[in-house]
């Protein structure tokens, strides 16, 4: 059996003493404690390297004409991919809109949105100073005095439009079965408020051997 002795010894040089045991010892635990965040450090990029396999594998479909799809939100999305209506809005209420809550301060601007099953009326209020509210009739009683007012979130937005004006996320019940849920927003463009589906299912299809980026969204808000 071999054993391995640490000679313990004292240098003086320049009228300095110092211990070179502990010198020793001090250089053994750092190459140890590289060695091991070596290791750890091959470990991470190994997991790493798995898991972008791995997702390529999961999320790239492998035959022709499958489409492998995920849901995600709509809103990174909007101009991207063009999933908005756009809607004009005026100072003229409409007729079928009878109360609207009182104390509201602010220029009134009502839409009427089309859904497959019944119009959705709402009311934009700009309070100035870039504040906004919108009313909408969700319960389809022709009342907005009901309603809960939905202030709007800014949000920036890389593209022309600069920032966005989110509000929502708001929940229409068209029928007994069908409950659509949408976003209404405003831009830098005036005018018009813009409605878009809250998520949209993002994926990629295998066509001749080729990899395409798909996106599929409930443009018609049918459920």
């Amino acid at each position: 059996m071999k054993k391995i002795f640490l000679v313990k010894y004292t240098i003086i040089c320049n009228n300095s003493r110092f211990d070179a045991s502990k010198t020793v010892e001090t250089l053994v635990l750092e190459r140890i404690l590289i060695k091991k965040i070596g290791i750890i450090i091959l470990a991470l990029l190994i997991t790493a390297g798995l898991g972008i396999v791995s997702y390529y594998y999961v999320t790239t479909p492998r035959q022709e004409g499958v489409c492998k799809l995920k849901t995600v939100s709509s809103v990174p999305y909007l101009y991207e991919y063009d999933i908005v209506h756009f809607f004009r809005t005026s100072d003229k209420k409409p007729e079928s809109l009878s109360d609207f809550p009182e104390d509201v301060d602010g220029q009134k601007l009502f839409f009427t949105i089309p859904f497959t099953n019944r119009q959705l009326n709402g009311c934009l209020v700009d309070h100035g100073q870039k504040r906004y509210t919108v009313y909408i009739d969700l319960n389809g009683n022709n009342s907005l005095a009901d309603e809960k007012p939905l202030d709007s979130r800014k949000k920036k937005y890389s593209s022309q439009n600069g920032s966005i004006h989110l509000f929502g996320p708001a929940t229409l019940k068209q029928d007994v079965t069908v409950r659509t849920p949408f976003y209404l927003f405003l831009t830098n463009f005036t005018g018009g408020i813009h409605i878009a589906p809250t998520t949209v299912a993002k994926g990629k299809i295998r066509v001749d051997g080729k990899i395409h980026k798909v996106m599929l969204a409930d443009l018609d808000f049918d459920g």
